[in-house]
């Protein structure tokens, strides 16, 4: 009874495990959005999308779409009226995207916005975008992305009104996203912040205590086989090898992990992991030295002598 009990609590665990992992992971792509500001009635209004993170480099990838609206509108041919110029706000040299009259609309740029985190902390690590301060609720504000201008005939710019679209963003596998949108009219403002998904965490975790449970598991066998309890069975090398040829592709495949020697998991747990493997190994070899007996050849040198000796 006792060792049912054991069997259905360890089934159990696992199973909740399963199910924490699995519904993370169907969530793991959601983008909880909010806006403050109206779409631009004669402007242009801005759909912004988070595609891609670079957590060593901190940096995101962003999809600006442009709807322009009003006089910037050419309804007819449904592409934009007017010459416009978009300048990034996020980083120190900004890109600028050139739209030409009768362009279609619905084109997308791609926009580098630079976050603030750590990737050394993985899968605990989190990154954001906007501007701190303490007199708004929650103690931050979006910061600048974009801004709008058309170019006039003469050369000159004039600044167009901006406003938040209405559109949904997509999210990245393996992240939750908190993105808020807003706009005072002038510039379109972002402020975001991305963490690991439950999914991941949950993986990683589970990972951690495998690699760990590894490290145990042959530590115990080589005690045992020193300390006499167990027979040494000289097959029983290849496991430790196995085992230490399986640690590195495990370590590298973490789900979105960073470069392999950057976190805090790869000195903190897979190294000593991969010592616990070798002490292992070196165990067992020297107990196979101590506790083997030489072959015993003597039946085969006579067979050969017998073999050998000329006929009478």
């Amino acid at each position: 009874m006792r060792i049912a009990r054991r069997v259905l609590l360890i089934a159990g665990v696992v199973a909740v495990v399963l199910a924490i992992t699995v519904l993370g992971y169907a969530k793991s792509d959601q983008t909880h959005v909010s806006r403050s500001g109206s779409p631009a009635a004669d402007g242009v209004n801005v759909a912004l999308e988070v595609i891609a993170i670079e957590p060593e480099l901190r940096e995101v990838t962003a999809l600006a779409t442009i709807y322009p609206t009003g006089i910037y509108l050419d309804d007819e041919h449904g592409s934009f009226a007017t010459d416009l110029q978009i300048s990034s706000r996020v980083l120190k040299d900004a890109e600028v995207f050139e739209i030409d009259e009768g362009e279609p609309v619905g084109g997308s740029y791609e926009i580098t916005i630079p976050v603030t985190g750590n990737a050394q902390i993985y899968p605990l690590d989190h990154y954001d975008y906007s501007y701190s301060d303490a007199q708004v609720p929650g103690g931050t504000m979006p910061a600048p992305v974009l801004s709008v201008d058309e170019v006039l005939k003469d050369g000159s710019f004039r600044r167009v009104p901006v406003g938040v679209a209405a559109d949904e963003p997509g999210g990245i596998v393996g992240w939750s996203q908190d993105l808020r949108l807003a706009s005072d009219g002038r510039i379109f403002k972002i402020g975001l912040t991305m963490q690991r998904s439950a999914a991941v965490v949950t993986a990683v975790a589970v990972v951690i205590v495998l690699v760990l449970a590894m490290a145990a598991l042959s530590l115990l066998v080589a005690w045992s086989v020193a300390t006499g309890r167990r027979p040494v069975e000289a097959t029983m090398a290849s496991w430790f090898a196995a085992m230490l040829f399986a640690l590195i592709p495990i370590q590298h495949n973490l789900p979105g992990a960073p470069q392999a020697g950057s976190t805090w998991l790869d000195f903190c747990v897979f190294l000593w992991v991969e010592v616990a493997l070798l002490v292992g190994l070196g165990v067992f070899i020297i107990s196979w030295f101590r506790f083997r007996s030489p072959p015993d050849y003597s039946d085969l040198k006579r067979s050969l002598e017998h073999t050998e000796a000329p006929p009478n």
